[in-house]
């Protein structure tokens, strides 16, 4: 079986697309649910802005705070990323980051 990545992705973008439409016409937890998909499609880019993009997506999701659910998926995504950012990176300061990710799970949980 020989699948081509590219028109794989390719695909996954214009279904995300069909999903965005269908959101938007229904509700906004499936609007943040699409920013979420959205952003781990960015996330394979290859490019600072694509991946820049996904965070801010991720970040928007975790500010409306809208659905415990979405916030808690973008909040362990976001964590996943900053992790691995520090890993790569070994910049202290994106430890902060973390924290305040954690913090906020944390609050997530006791909400639950």
């Amino acid at each position: 079986l020989n699948i081509d990545c590219k028109k794989g992705l390719k695909q996954a973008f214009i279904y995300l697309e069909e999903f965005k439409e269908y959101t938007e016409k229904i509700n906004r937890p499936l609007s943040n649910l699409y920013r979420i998909a959205h952003a781990m499609l960015l996330k394979t880019g290859s490019t600072k802005d694509e991946q820049n993009d996904a965070k801010s997506r991720l970040k928007q999701v975790i500010k409306e705070d809208y659905n415990i659910i979405t916030t808690t998926m973008a909040l362990i995504h976001l964590c996943g990323w900053y992790l691995e950012d520090f890993r790569v990176s070994n910049q202290m300061d994106i430890l902060d980051d973390i924290h305040a990710l954690i913090e906020h799970l944390e609050r997530n949980v006791r909400q639950s």
